[in-house]
């Protein structure tokens, strides 16, 4: 007796939405590996082991980047799914800088004065308008004649500025 497969549905693509969440990609090595570990299948003639899953194609857009995910079961049937979800491989550029033409001596009533220089701090992105960026300064001083002395004349870093297009 032979016995014949007349199946031609093809399999039903799933992906946990659990599992990718609100996270976004950065990688497109990690997000092949993701779709791949993450994506299920469910067919009438093929359990997952028999179902081969593949990661077609990625199309990079930052919140609406879309992947494609291939599945075919043991039948020969093929389907494909686009998937959206988030993916930034970029990261954010930031510039900190001061005013060094403001970098002087002044004497003070005791000795060396401090004087305000700024801070000045961009952040762009190419997903993201206005990105959450942390800069911390470890050092607030910079010494302008003996490195080696505590007795320098000294600058200080002593606000930063907020302008509109800088974070701060």
């Amino acid at each position: 007796m032979v016995k014949f497969n007349f199946d031609n549905k093809p399999p039903e693509i799933l992906v946990s939405e659990y599992s990718l969440g609100s996270k976004w990609l950065t990688n497109a090595d990690h997000a092949k590996a993701f779709f791949l570990t993450s994506t299920f299948t469910a067919d009438d003639c093929s359990s997952r082991a028999d179902t081969t899953v593949t990661f077609t194609s990625l199309v990079k857009a930052c919140a609406a980047s879309t992947a494609v995910i291939t599945a075919t079961d043991k039948c020969g049937n093929t389907v494909a799914d686009r998937i959206m979800f988030p993916y930034d491989d970029v990261a954010p550029a930031v510039t900190v800088s001061v005013a060094k033409d403001k970098i002087e001596e002044k004497e003070g009533i005791k000795g060396a004065r401090l004087v305000d220089v700024g801070l000045a701090i961009t952040a762009t992105d190419v997903c993201t308008p206005n990105p959450n960026v942390t800069v911390r300064v470890y050092s607030d001083e910079f010494y302008l004649k003996d490195t080696d002395s505590w007795k320098a004349r000294t600058v200080q870093l002593s606000r930063v500025e907020v302008v509109p297009g800088i974070v701060s």
